[in-house]
């Protein structure tokens, strides 16, 4: 199942009046249960399955683009970029066999994962590739300058993108360095060098290229078979911010269709923690929806850490859509 496109709008950029009416956000339940199936039927081995459901842990809806967002440089990281990580049944479980709380964030944006395939996604990494500190807007090689104090000026950080005299490209061997189909010695755990996967947008102005996301799934999984304790540590997907601006101005709840909330165990404590996520998310999905125009906000979905992954059948899942606590229409209106 996907978010298809079912009208077009007409738009000239952040601030226009629409030309015709957005897609308006799906039903809460419809998106939970999409989730699900995304998150649950995943196969390493058959092309046609789902990859999963692509999440970054936010407490708000900021990105950081010098080029289209005029942001400005931060210790030398990279630009341009939104690092997410991709959960299913066999990526991102804590060492009790529970959903992993999406680092220790109570809420998070959820990513349309068809769009990351086939739009925005930018390269993959099979664990955590530290993304701030590579060229090529997070899927390069390791800029030499690193990341810290005083780097913003430097040519040699991954803020200023240069390889050699130029700005990188998709082709630049410094990017393609650690691209793991051109990799000798490729990682197996993570706290080796990593390497990457492409993107649909590993480098826009050449164009889009074929998703290798699968490739990274299959490879981490194979690492992962005799290793079962691999299953709570991070990866990393990077989406490409001037893909992701474009996709949002145009159709931001296709873009993104969710705000995630985490629910913790029951009782007096947690309790006030999932308010807290509630409301946090709520307050993420209100700055979307005014930042693209939206008539509606996107609904929120709750995500369960308390029930055991393996305990969920093919069409069930941790995620869920609860009425009495999603007020993303008319929250702060």
């Amino acid at each position: 199942m996907a978010f298809r496109l079912v009208g077009a709008v007409v738009v000239v950029g952040l601030g226009t009046t629409w030309a015709q009416p957005q897609i308006p956000p799906r039903p809460g339940k419809e998106i939970a249960d999409w989730m699900n199936k995304m998150y649950m039927n995943v196969d390493p081995v058959d092309e046609t399955s789902p990859l999963g459901v692509v999440i970054r842990p936010a407490g708000d809806f900021n990105m950081y683009c010098h080029d289209n967002l005029g942001t400005q440089c931060y210790e030398g990281h990279a630009d341009c970029f939104v690092s997410t990580s991709l959960y299913n049944k066999d990526m991102g479980i804590d060492r009790s066999g529970h959903f992993l709380a999406i680092m220790g964030r109570s809420a998070g944006i959820m990513f349309n994962t068809t769009s990351v395939q086939q739009s925005f996604g930018k390269c993959a990494y099979q664990f955590d590739g530290g993304s701030w500190g590579r060229y090529n807007s997070g899927c390069g090689s390791v800029a030499p300058a690193g990341t810290g104090p005083n780097t913003c000026g430097s040519e040699k950080s991954a803020f200023a993108n240069k390889c050699g005299e130029k700005t990188c490209s998709g082709d630049d061997a410094l990017v393609l360095k650690d691209y793991c189909p051109q990799r000798d010695k490729k990682p197996t755990l993570k706290t080796d060098p990593q390497c990457f996967w492409k993107g649909p947008a590993f480098y826009p102005p050449g164009g889009p290229v074929a998703s290798e996301f699968k490739e990274m799934y299959t490879q981490r999984m194979t690492n992962q078979e005799t290793r079962p304790e691999m299953k709570h540590e991070w990866n990393e997907i990077v989406l490409d911010l001037h893909v992701l601006v474009e996709d949002l101005t145009k159709e931001p709840a296709l873009a993104v269709p969710a705000i995630i909330w985490v629910k913790h165990a029951q009782g007096k404590n947690h309790d006030s923690r999932d308010d807290i996520a509630k409301k946090t998310a709520r307050q993420i999905a209100q700055e979307m929806k005014k930042l693209y125009q939206m008539p509606t906000a996107v609904p929120i979905i709750g995500v369960d850490v308390t029930a055991k992954v393996e305990d969920y059948g093919p069409s069930e899942g941790p995620f869920f859509f609860d009425d009495s606590s999603d007020f993303s229409q008319d929250f702060f209106a």
